[in-house]
């Protein structure tokens, strides 16, 4: 079977719920040729077996299986292809850039698609964003590069983590951008948080942001207000917090400084009763627990009633973790370099989906009647595209 046949055999399988199947794999290709080629490219030898498309080929091998590096070349072996380099081979050319190489050039992949993203009118109004850490579980040994300490989950206390920024609209959940994050002291995230925010700032207008209780530090607060960002996240209930919640009258809101050593900030705590039912009532009653969020906004007494659904805009990013888990092609390797160029590539893969989804749902497909392209679908079209397009015009 000739690779135009099996292109032609996937595309039908892929799209058969699209009419437009061939100008959606079109867009698709394009995409992945114009925005992710020019950037990711392996410094490869004139006298190489191997070339740029036959590494991103098992890659991406391994993102459609959710597999590991070295499962994906083997399943294009026995599928047929030629010149596929085995795992070892993929992680060789993987670690001859550096961190700060793989962040820069993923950085300009992540700019290619926001810039096309505009063209297509996604970005042009304000949106709000969520802001978090999302962990791949470890089992090697806790002294390992970038590897932290995190509750037991899965048979182990040991991840690697990222902090990401998201766009939590429908429709255009875009990761912004996603950074290391080697602990999570709060100096530490208060620098990763602006250099998120400033990133996030030269690409959207930022309506508010949403963080977890992880974040809820001085340090943090601080910068946030400095930098005018407005924000939403529940507080850590201390005993003054704890005090403060047995004393007001729901819904309320209380000015109050947030005191770290010798430094403190000054935010609004707002009261409102929580949806859960108290961990301590032991007696078959209606008593729920008190919800308490810390914020910079000014809200209405109806907004305030409704803050709970408001924060529920946050669970997008959580959206936006679990998809990128389904584009992720796995590896066992302790080298950051691996670990690192796979968490970025998973992400650009899930932005492509999220930008070529919203180009189906605008003109010139229209929306009526149209169906989001399955993660698979999208998938088995962007390897076709690596497979068939000939290594000197990759």
């Amino acid at each position: 079977m000739t690779e135009k046949t099996k292109q032609k055999k996937l595309d039908d399988f892929c799209f058969s719920n699209h009419e437009n199947k061939n100008v959606i794999g079109s867009k698709i290709g394009h995409a992945f040729k114009s925005i992710i080629n020019p950037s990711i490219l392996f410094t490869m030898k004139h006298n190489c077996l191997y070339s740029d498309r036959d590494i991103l080929h098992v890659v991406m091998r391994g993102a459609l299986t959710n597999n590991f590096i070295e499962n994906a070349s083997e399943s294009l072996i026995f599928d047929g292809y030629s010149n596929v380099p085995n795992g070892d081979t993929v992680r060789y050319h993987i670690k001859k850039n550096d961190i700060d190489e793989i962040l820069k050039r993923f950085t300009f992949v992540f700019d290619s698609i926001f810039r096309e993203a505009k063209k297509q009118g996604l970005l042009n109004s304000k949106v709000d964003l969520a802001i978090d850490w999302t962990s791949i579980k470890f089992y090697g040994k806790r002294d390992t590069k970038m590897v932290v300490g995190t509750k037991a989950e899965r048979g182990t206390t040991k991840a690697y983590q990222f902090a990401t920024v998201t766009i939590v609209e429908k429709n255009k959940r875009f990761v912004l951008r996603a950074l290391p994050l080697e602990s999570r002291d709060s100096e530490h995230l208060k620098a990763i948080v602006e250099n998120l925010l400033y990133y996030a700032k030269s690409k959207v207008q930022i309506n508010r942001v949403f963080f977890d209780r992880g974040f809820y530090s001085v340090a943090i607060i601080s910068t946030l207000k400095k930098m005018d960002i407005h924000f939403l996240m529940p507080a850590k209930k201390s005993k003054n917090i704890k005090k403060l919640a047995e004393k007001v009258k729901l819904p309320a809101t209380r000015l109050y400084r947030l005191k770290s050593k010798n430094k403190g900030a000054l935010v609004k705590l707002i009261f409102v009763e929580s949806d859960k039912r108290s961990k301590n009532n032991n007696q078959a009653n209606d008593e729920k627990e008190i919800g308490v969020f810390a914020t910079n906004m000014s809200l209405s007494s109806d907004e305030i009633k409704e803050l709970y659904l408001l924060y529920s805009k946050r669970w997008g990013i959580e959206t936006s973790y679990r998809m990128c888990n389904i584009f992720r092609t796995k590896t066992a390797a302790t080298d950051y370099r691996i670990r690192l160029f796979l968490f970025l590539f998973s992400i650009i893969l899930y932005n492509l989906w999220v930008l070529i989804n919203a180009c189906i749902f605008s003109d010139p497909f229209k929306r009526q009647g149209k169906r989001q392209i399955a993660a698979i679908s999208f998938l088995s079209s962007l390897l076709i595209t690596v497979a068939c397009s000939p290594a000197a015009n990759f």
